[in-house]
């Protein structure tokens, strides 16, 4: 078999149809056809059984399709690489960041990029840590950027990029500055993202009173600055509101630290799209702390 006779057996286990496989592969329903019958005599088995409404995939042809998904996976990396080596003026990339990464470096990274390169797309997503290293594994996404320990990944490249305190806060107004009332922070509902991998020792368990959980961190300043929620996050994100006074920063019993890396697959090392947008990200995570 070759990857040929897999998308055969994909395509019509998709459409349940040889008119309409035919129409996706290009290919006339006879042709289409007598390649089927010299598979199936080939593999000395069905591959599909024959109704009035269509063709239904036999147990050898679901195997199939299972089996050669890792091989399509590895076709794609190979792909994606090939282009990858070649390309800085044309092309697209794919970046995935985390929430925090997104706020505090994705803008300047986005512009520095267009900056220097050519008709180059570069495509961002931004997600969960978990999401984010299973489609750089699959080949899905080149660069990833988000709470990563670099050292925890040993099949993949890291750069490690910022590491810095989380602060909580809450509006001017709200009860924690009052020195009258003996509340505590835990006391109130707490909005953040949930905690991932990268947090200090100890902070990577949903807290207790955590009641709302985003990873849009605008969201979270309106919810925090709308009523008694308190929010935690690296104190960048909240600057303009600490600077203006309509956010407080409150004082907890301990401090919550978050660190962050840059990963990227073995293979992509030498790509010239992906070399500048790791190179733009390590500087990015400079200028970042220069900042605080």
């Amino acid at each position: 078999m070759d990857t040929a006779d897999i998308a055969l057996i994909r395509t019509l286990a998709e459409e349940g149809s040889l008119t309409r496989a035919a129409e996706v592969l290009h290919q006339s329903q006879p042709t289409l056809s007598r390649k089927l019958a010299r598979l199936e005599s080939r593999l000395k088995t069905s591959l599909f059984h024959r109704s009035p409404t269509g063709l239904v995939p036999t147990d050898v042809s679901h195997y199939i399709i299972e089996a050669a998904e890792p091989l399509d996976t590895a076709l794609r990396k190979i792909e994606r690489h090939v282009e990858q080596l070649t390309q800085l003026e044309t092309g697209d990339v794919s970046l995935g960041v985390g929430p925090i990464i997104e706020q505090v470096l994705l803008p300047e990274v986005l512009g520095r990029f267009v900056l220097e390169t050519g008709k180059v797309r570069i495509n961002t997503v931004t997600d969960h840590a978990d999401t984010l290293i299973e489609l750089l594994r699959s080949g899905r996404l080149d660069v990833i950027a988000g709470p990563f320990r670099a050292s925890d990944y040993p099949d993949l490249v890291g750069y490690p990029l910022i590491s810095d305190s989380m602060v909580t806060v809450a509006r001017s107004g709200h009860p924690l500055f009052d020195p009258g009332d003996e509340r505590q922070p835990q006391d109130f509902p707490l909005a953040a993202p949930l905690p991932q991998g990268s947090l200090s020792s100890g902070d990577a368990q949903v807290p207790e009173n955590q009641r709302i959980a985003s990873d849009n961190y605008p969201l979270l300043i309106r919810v925090a600055l709308s009523g008694d929620c308190i929010c935690r996050g690296p104190a960048p994100l909240f600057r303009d509101e600490l600077s203006s006074g309509k956010l407080r920063e409150v004082r907890t019993r301990r401090s919550v630290t978050w660190e962050s890396a840059g990963l990227i697959r073995p293979e992509s090392t030498e790509a010239p799209l992906v070399k500048l947008l790791v190179r733009l990200l390590v500087e990015g995570s400079r200028q970042y702390g220069r900042r605080t």
